[in-house]
């Protein structure tokens, strides 16, 4: 990978990725009909054990693959996804040709589903572990997941580059941390090491929410219509919101609601926001961001979006 052609060209492109990539209520660009994604594979494993001391059962690890890996198998680029994001919603903005984020006709693209967005292990499609019976897992626990489907089920020894944005974006510098010397290099967009005070209160009033909700029966469109205003809040300014729907707030969580309905579990939802209220590179450290950054060794990227409501960048 040519550093300085690949980081510029993510550096161009930023400010769109922190519009399309910062949670569930704005989706990648449309995907183009003469690129459709690949159906997914799965790896199968009968437990992944978790840091908590539970496990995922009848563990499910699912990814898609883009792009010819070349003979010296040294082309890979591993793809993270971003809050309840899939990876078949990557074609034709990460995924592509030379326009996209990653060019697939130089690289082999891994993208790899996160637990709890419905296509790896998660409480709405879990035979066994089903909604609140699912373990919460952790950012590390995602990359414990990542390395062993790339290290032991695809016999890659090392990887030219993990890459991600938002909650993917957290879960590239774990990898940064966890697994140092498995990357040559990261890319995090709008990324955090460590939760910030304002996400936690952000996060957690959707987890609130969600808790609170469900077992007194709130109907499912009606929560999802709360958490898409909270979502609302956080990933548009007033002045655009205002500017754009003056007489129709209300218009712009209903539209947001809509992309979500068809898939939308809540649970799904709180798994996943468990993960980042929790997540901290520096926790096997000691709190130090600093002996955490004295772990990584691979070449890195960072591209903060400096009024970023939804990952703030204060860590």
């Amino acid at each position: 990978m040519e550093v300085r052609a690949f980081g510029m060209r993510l550096l161009i492109r930023s400010a769109l990725a922190s519009l399309v990539v910062l949670g569930p209520s704005v989706l990648p660009v449309p995907v183009s009909a003469q690129a459709p994604a690949p159906p997914p594979a799965v790896a199968r494993f009968d437990r992944c054990p978790l840091e908590g001391g539970g496990e995922i059962v009848e563990c499910r690890v699912a990814y898609r693959t883009y792009g010819a890996l070349a003979p010296a198998r040294d082309n890979v680029v591993v793809l993270t996804t971003w809050f309840l994001g899939r990876t078949g919603s990557l074609v034709g903005f990460y995924v592509g040709g030379p326009g996209a984020l990653v060019d697939t006709t130089r690289y082999h693209v891994i993208a790899i589903d996160a637990f709890g967005n419905g296509e790896s292990s998660s409480p709405s499609t879990s035979a066994v572990q089903r909604d609140a019976a699912f373990p919460h897992f952790t950012m590390r626990d995602l990359v414990s997941a990542q390395h062993r489907l790339l290290h032991d089920v695809l016999g890659l020894v090392r990887v030219r580059a993990v890459m991600g944005a938002s909650m993917g974006g957290m879960q590239a510098l774990q990898w940064s941390v966890q697994f140092p010397d498995y990357a040559e290099r990261v890319v995090a967009i709008v990324p955090t090491p460590r939760t910030a005070a304002y996400d936690r209160v952000l996060w957690g009033t959707e987890l609130t929410a969600i808790e609170s909700s469900v077992p007194a029966g709130v109907p499912r469109d009606s929560l999802l219509s709360i958490l898409e205003g909270i979502q609302t809040l956080a990933l548009q300014t007033p002045a655009y919101v205002n500017r754009t729907l003056p007489d129709s707030a209300a218009l712009l969580v209903a539209r947001a609601a809509a992309v979500l309905r068809a898939r939308f579990d809540p649970w799904d939802w709180a798994s996943q926001l468990r993960a980042m209220l929790g997540h901290d590179v520096s926790a096997p450290f000691g709190g130090s961001l600093e002996r955490a950054a004295g772990e990584v060794r691979a070449r890195t990227l960072l591209v903060i979006s400096a009024q970023d409501h939804m990952v703030t960048p204060a860590s």
